[in-house]
Order: C-alpha cells, then structure tokens, then sequence
C-alpha cells in the first residue's frame, strides 16, 4: 500500500533538483514563518488508547513550539563559533541568538496567554 507523503519525503525526492522541499522552506524564510505550533490534546474518550497510562495522558492539553527556519533547516556551511569534533557536527546543530529569543518569545506568549496562568510557567522551554 502506498502512503502519501509530505514534500520533501523518500518519494518525493528521486532525481529532482532542486528539491521539492527547497520552495517551501524559502518561503518559510521569505516570509519569517519560524514557529511551527504542534498542540497535543487527549480527549477523554481516547485517553485508554493512547500507549501511555491513562493517569499520564489524562487531561494533556499542551503545546509543542519548534522553529523551523535555523539549524537543522538551514544548516548550510559556515564558520562554527566553536570548535567542535566532526562527531559533534552529526549530533547537534547551532542556532543564532536571535532565532532563539524569538521561538521562545512565541512560546512564552502562548504560555502567558493560556487560560488559567498570569505569568509564563517556569517548564515553558
């Protein structure tokens, strides 16, 4: 059985250039789309189907916040600020300060207007 993919998936890829995925992350760019905004909610109804105990799972209500435009989405090669083993290179990917402070100010935002808190909760990084 074939599966749809999103763009940029195995199928989508062979023997095209550039790749599918590259306009799409242009734009992202153009565009300052950073955030990616993933909620996760467990609905009463669906709490004993999850794989996870039903006491872990009950009541989840939260956010997932990503950036989507550095590092691992942009990794193109420049000068490291630090020294780093080509192992390390594999393993991590480095973000500039600015592309922090504004994924965490998005997700400070969010946390500072949910229902319920007056203030961000100290657990929203």
């Amino acid at each position: 059985m074939r599966h749809a993919r999103a763009v940029g998936g195995r199928n989508g890829r062979r023997g095209l250039r550039p790749a599918p995925e590259a306009g799409l992350l242009r734009l992202r760019k153009d565009l300052e789309l950073f955030a990616n905004l993933r909620p996760a909610i467990c609905y009463p109804a669906l709490a004993d189907a999850s794989s996870l105990k039903r006491d872990k799972v009950d009541g989840l209500d939260i956010m997932i916040v990503r950036e989507l435009t550095g590092g691992v989405y942009f990794a193109s090669p420049r000068p490291s600020p630090i020294s780093v083993t080509p192992e390390a290179r594999r393993r991590y990917q480095v973000y500039d300060t600015y592309e922090i402070e504004r994924i965490a100010a998005v997700a400070f935002d969010l946390a500072a207007s949910a229902s319920g808190w007056s203030t961000p909760p100290t657990s929203a990084m």
